[in-house]
C-alpha cells in the first residue's frame, strides 16, 4: 500500500469511527436526558414511578458494565473483532430504542421489560466504541485521525441528542418522530460507521504506524482495549 493510499484509509476509517461514535452518543444523551419527560408528560405516568424506574435502570447499567467488558474480552480472545460486534449489536439496540420512545403500554413492568435489555445493549455499545478506539486506532497517525473525528462528530451527536427530542416532538406533542426518524438516524450512523470499519479493518492493519512511546500511559489511549476508565472520556 502506497503512502497516499495508506493516508486515505486511515482518514476514512477515522471519520467512520467518529460517525459510529456520534450515533451512540446521540442515542445515549437523548434517552438519559429526555425520556423521563416523555413518560411523565406524554404517558402521564406518576413522577415517583418514573423516578424509581430510572433509578433501577442506572443501577442495572452499572452492573452490566463489567459483565459486558468481560464478554467483549472473551470474544476478542476467540478472534471476534469489536468492529464486527458493534455492527452486529446495532440493529437490536435500535429496535429497543424505538420501543422506548413508542411504548405500547405505560405499565411499569412492560416498560421495565424493554429498559433492561436496552440498558444491556446500551452498555455494550458504549464499551464497544471505546474498545474500537483502543484496539483499532493504536497510538500514532491512526489515533490522531480517530480522535479528531470523534471530537468533531461527537459534539454533533451530543447536540442532536440534547436538542433534538424536544424540538422534533414539538415538546412531546408528536413523540412518534423519536421512534422513527431519530432512531433511524442514530442507528444508521452507528451501522454505516461500523460497517466501513469492518471493510477497512484489513487495510487499516497494513497501514504504516508510528510506534507508541515507551512512557505512554496505561489505559485505552495507550492502545488497550476497553480498559479501566474508558467510559470517562466518552463525552470529552
Amino acid at each position: 500500500m502506497s503512502g497516499d493510499e495508506s493516508s486515505l484509509v486511515v482518514t476514512v476509517a477515522g471519520w467512520a469511527y467518529g460517525l459510529a461514535f456520534a450515533g451512540v452518543i446521540a442515542g445515549r444523551i437523548s434517552h438519559e436526558t429526555h425520556l423521563q419527560g416523555l413518560y411523565r408528560d406524554g404517558l402521564k405516568m406518576d413522577a415517583d414511578d418514573v423516578g424509581s424506574l430510572w433509578t433501577f435502570y442506572y443501577f442495572w447499567c452499572a452492573a452490566c458494565d463489567p459483565l459486558v467488558g468481560i464478554t467483549i474480552d472473551a470474544l476478542k480472545a476467540r478472534g471476534i473483532e469489536a468492529t464486527s460486534l458493534l455492527l452486529a449489536a446495532t440493529p437490536a439496540w435500535a429496535y429497543l430504542m424505538s420501543k422506548l420512545w413508542a411504548p405500547t403500554s405505560s405499565d411499569y413492568s412492560s416498560l421495565l421489560a424493554v429498559l433492561l435489555p436496552f440498558g444491556l445493549l446500551q452498555a455494550t455499545q458504549l464499551m464497544l466504541v471505546s474498545t474500537v478506539l483502543g484496539s483499532v486506532f493504536v497510538a500514532g497517525p491512526k489515533r490522531q485521525a480517530a480522535s479528531l473525528a470523534r471530537q468533531m462528530l461527537g459534539i454533533v451527536g451530543l447536540l442532536v441528542g440534547m436538542v433534538g427530542p424536544p424540538y422534533l416532538t414539538s415538546d412531546w406533542s408528536e413523540p412518534g418522530v423519536m421512534a422513527g426518524p431519530f432512531v433511524y438516524l442514530a442507528a444508521s450512523s452507528v451501522f454505516v460507521g461500523s460497517l466501513i470499519l469492518v471493510i477497512l479493518r484489513g487495510s487499516l492493519s497494513d497501514a504504516p504506524q508510528i510506534p507508541p512511546p515507551k512512557a505512554a500511559g496505561r489505559g485505552a489511549d495507550a492502545g488497550g482495549g476497553h480498559s479501566k476508565g474508558s467510559m470517562t472520556y466518552l463525552l470529552c
